[in-house]
């Protein structure tokens, strides 16, 4: 607990690639720290991703991912999946609303019940500060940071919280982070249906010939439409309406994933 020190201790896991040495010395380098969202998400994965897709970072950075508190290789907080209640969401019964309320509500109960005594330091101003020690540790005069998804709200309330330490800021896929968690998640499923209607499905009609699934954005909506009412008939195995909706929701997050999707 940053506001109380005598609350205990936590472990950080912190994963950095540095600049490479020139003529066997590593020169002074800016700290570049990347979160990929979530938020929940351990940033030490996109450590090695950032270095090898991005190599020219590495001519003037570090490059370093601290696992957020309660993630990844730092001190965890596991609890059990959240499992899904009935095998479709579209337009769910009242019945179907009500199982989906009580199931979000035991989860939670059984979390906090469970991890009670360190949930209450999961907090966004305790885990920026936590950048902010790993930043002093190392030795970085100023933190640059690149954050994506939940990752843009740790970097706009670094800059709020840090601002004397705050180098460039860079931010993908913007969090409504001037809010609240919950308005800005209420945001989500309006976004992510307009990126499968004006993103994917036009580009997916723009792949007919690769695909066979539509040369008109009404073509392929109806030919998923299709493909989603075979699910639930039960005619792909181990797959139900409510996982088909999921994997297309997942898939939607990078345009990398529209040919596996697709």
């Amino acid at each position: 607990d940053w506001s109380d020190l005598t609350k205990g201790s936590i472990t950080l896991n912190i994963t950095r690639v540095n600049r490479p040495a020139v003529k066997g010395k590593r020169p002074a380098a800016r700290g570049l720290f990347v979160n990929p969202g979530g938020p929940g998400g351990a940033a030490g994965v996109m450590v090695p991703a950032l270095a090898v897709t991005k190599p020219a970072l590495r001519t003037t950075h570090d490059i370093v991912g601290v696992d957020p508190r309660g993630t990844g290789l730092s001190t965890p907080l596991p609890c059990d999946p959240l499992m899904p209640v009935a095998p479709d969401y579209r337009n769910p019964s009242a019945k179907v609303r009500a199982a989906l309320q009580a199931s979000y509500k035991t989860w939670v109960r059984t979390c906090v019940a469970k991890q009670g005594k360190i949930l209450p330091y999961i907090t966004t101003a305790n885990t920026v500060h936590d950048q902010d020690l790993v930043r002093r540790i190392i030795g970085y005069p100023k933190l640059d940071w690149m954050g994506v998804s939940g990752g843009s709200w740790m970097g706009a309330w670094y800059a709020q919280l840090h601002p004397k330490q705050a180098g460039r800021i860079v931010l993908d896929s913007n969090t409504q982070f001037t809010t609240d968690w919950r308005t800005s998640f209420a945001d989500m499923p309006m976004g992510v249906q307009r990126r499968y209607d004006q993103q994917f499905l036009p580009w997916l009609a723009r792949q007919h010939k690769t695909y066979g699934l539509g040369s008109t954005t009404k073509a392929t909506r109806a030919s998923v439409e299709r493909l989603r009412a075979q699910v639930g008939k039960g005619r792909v195995t181990g797959m139900t309406p409510f996982a088909f909706d999921l994997s297309i929701f997942q898939a939607l997050y990078q345009d990398e994933a529209f040919p596996v999707l697709a």
